[in-house]
């Protein structure tokens, strides 16, 4: 479809309604913008507005047609521009009648510069009587400017004569050379290119404000829990990626692990074992209860996403050291090390020709009480059992170049450091418990911090009642009570999950595959929510639920026509879907019913 510029419009309405008596509301004025105007150029003969110090409260320049018109640009906290301050209100009554001085505040609005002024009076005697454009009036769209104060001359006859630099061409001899008509050398400033849409109030590059981030060399962000942004982590420095990392969804704690992992694998945690938390209020680090707090709530509010941005070419070490710094400032903590003696469990070894890698593709097994480890990195093996016994540091002293290789070992690992110890013998390798110096995070509040807790949004409230509610099902399901657990589940879906397909989904089908859930009215429940689930999103799997649910419950004709338009949807949609199951359940009714 070819498009044509508005002004074409324009001169259709034209033709055919007559100018005379056409009139605008004031909610109908056409928006003006202007292009910047060079020397020579001639002002326009348009209004502007946002005045003060002056008669009336909008002006057009060339109002001052036979007047030296000058005019200068300023904003709060310049020195420079209120130091000329003196020297415009003597220049201006020296050539009364002559010249019209006025100045002009892009920036800044009208209340702001009124108590500027006043305070100006009252306090360095500074009577500021000229007229004053502010923030609004587009002015600045004729003469756009980053740097001030700039200094524009108009002449009699309302041509723009000279855009300097500062207040220094301001003299007497200046003004008399052009009332003279004369040329003036003076320093002109270069002409810059309209600043449309800057807020500088507001952040750049979000929705539009100075375009789309195209500049930016680095920048870094933290936001508050938001239910879009799902747990996850990563870290790059490459040309084909990018440099950057990103955490969604994550506490501070977290965060703490993530970036002061010093080991080669940068998904995995530094040890919680070697963070030695000295903060007055321990909670604000925490989301929930199995990071560490014993109280059993769960706080969304302190789950936070964060992103840091290079353009720049950084290895993973200077991003990390970027967040780490990013913390301090974000967070209000403060990051040292010290060297402290530690129980610690030592790994060494008597000979590594027995434990290195020979041959054979790479292998990790471990299933109780088989261990087989083939062509896997020492350090990754030890991150591993990091997360086995967290609660010492687990030192690497076996002097191996390379990767473990051939070592099978009957062992459970949850039976404590002795049993690999006793496991690890036949390796002549040892895994004991002795003192070591290491290194140890220490987490403490600035000076002075005072920690006000933020009061939780409705959201999430929300949330956090739902994992409240989730831990209570996690432990009547360790209790193995059935019953309860399973009228905690219906409580929890009813209660939490009405605008969740997915996991209503779920939890429908959980019902009518487990053969111990026979009652009608749970039954009942969980056809409820495959219906649920299908109003939210109708699709393949959720209709397949419903089928096999009203099945299960004898409403043979129903299941029918819910698995008949289950595998309807699954031909309709963009992805190959599996409905094996589906047609063997219709194969199955279809019996059932000649039967």
């Amino acid at each position: 479809m070819k498009y044509f510029p508005i002004t074409i419009s324009i001169v259709l309405i034209c033709m055919f309604f007559p100018l005379q008596g056409f009139t605008q509301s004031e909610n109908q004025r056409i928006e003006i913008t202007y292009q910047p105007l060079k020397v020579g150029d001639t002002v326009p003969n348009d209004v502007f507005n946002n005045l003060i110090n002056y008669k009336t409260e909008s002006v057009r320049l060339s109002d001052f047609k036979g007047k030296l018109l000058i005019l200068d640009f300023w904003v709060l906290g310049c020195p420079h521009c209120i130091k000329t301050w003196p020297k415009l209100l003597e220049l201006q009554q020296k050539f009364e009648g002559k010249i019209q001085i006025m100045l002009v505040n892009p920036k800044n609005d009208k209340t702001s510069i009124l108590r500027y002024i006043e305070n100006k009076r009252n306090y360095s005697k500074i009577n500021m009587n000229l007229p004053s454009f502010f923030k609004g009036s587009k002015i600045d769209e004729l003469f756009p400017t980053s740097s001030f104060p700039r200094i524009i001359w108009i002449d009699k006859n309302g041509i723009v004569k000279s855009i300097a630099y500062g207040g220094g061409s301001l003299t007497n001899e200046n003004i008399e050379a052009m009332l003279n008509g004369q040329d003036v050398k003076m320093k002109q400033a270069r002409v810059e290119k309209p600043q449309k849409n800057v807020i500088y109030e507001k952040p750049f590059y979000l929705d539009g404000n100075v375009g789309n981030g195209e500049h930016m060399l680095w920048y870094s962000v933290v936001s508050r829990y938001n239910e879009n942004v799902i747990h996850a982590e990563g870290i790059f420095a490459n040309d084909t990626v990018g440099y950057f990392i990103t955490q969604g969804r994550h506490s501070i704690y977290e965060m703490i692990q993530f970036v002061f992992n010093e080991g080669p694998f940068f998904l995995n945690n530094f040890p919680s074992c070697r963070i030695d938390l000295q903060v007055k209020d321990r909670t604000r680090l925490f989301a929930y209860d199995g990071e560490g707090l014993g109280d059993g709530k769960f706080r969304a509010q302190n789950y936070y996403s964060y992103q840091l941005f290079s353009k720049l070419p950084k290895t993973k070490k200077k991003l990390k050291q970027l967040m780490q710094a990013d913390l301090e400032r974000y967070f209000d903590i403060k990051f040292h090390w010290e060297n402290r003696e530690m129980d610690c469990l030592v790994l060494t070894a008597e000979d590594t020709s027995l434990i290195s890698y020979k041959k054979g593709e790479k292998e990790y097994y471990s299933d109780p009480p088989i261990l087989i480890l083939n062509n896997i990195g020492l350090d990754d093996w030890l991150i591993k059992l990091n997360n086995v016994y967290p609660d010492y540091p687990i030192i690497n002293e076996t002097g191996l170049k390379g990767n473990l290789g051939d070592i099978s070992l009957n062992v459970n690992l949850r039976e404590g450091y002795q049993a690999l110890d006793k496991a690890l013998k036949k390796y002549k390798m040892r895994f004991k418990m002795e003192k070591r110096i290491v290194k140890v995070l220490v987490v403490t509040d600035p000076e002075g911090y005072e920690y006000i807790e933020r009061e939780p949004t409705p959201e999430e409230k929300k949330l956090n009642d739902k994992v409240a509610a989730q831990m209570i099902l996690m432990k009547i399901r360790k209790s193995e009570d059935f019953n309860t657990y399973q009228k905690e589940i219906i409580r929890y879906v009813n209660t939490h999950l009405q605008d969740n397909w997915e996991e209503l989904n779920q939890y429908a089908w959980s019902f009518y595959k487990n053969e111990k859930i026979t009652s009608k009215n749970s039954l009942e429940q969980a056809i409820n929510w495959a219906r649920r689930s299908i109003e939210l999103d109708s699709n393949y799997y959720n209709n397949d639920t419903y089928a096999h649910l009203l099945f299960k419950v004898g409403r043979k004709k129903e299941a029918l026509n819910a698995a008949k338009k289950a595998i309807e949807l699954a031909s309709k949609s963009d992805k190959k879907i599996d409905v094996k199951v589906t047609q063997q359940l219709i194969n199955k009714i279809k019996g059932e019913l000649t039967d």
